[in-house]
This record gives C-alpha cells, structure tokens and sequence, in this order.
C-alpha cells in the first residue's frame, strides 16, 4: 500500500513539474515571437 501510494505521490509531482515546464516553454515561445 505505502509503495503504491509513494509512486501515486511521485506521478503527481512528475505531472507537475512537467506541467509547470510546458508553461514556461509556452511563456518563452510567446517572448521569441514577441
């Protein structure tokens, strides 16, 4: 239970982190066009 609920806690962080990367590719795509 505790390793199955350690790699749900890991995903969410992982989606996070990439979500947060996406957006800040999109804000400096937005800046080279700008």
């Amino acid at each position: 239970k505790s390793k199955r609920d350690r790699m749900r806690r890991g995903k969410l962080g992982h989606t996070a982190l990439s979500k947060k990367a996406i957006v800040t590719l999109k804000a400096g795509d937005s800046i080279d066009l700008a």
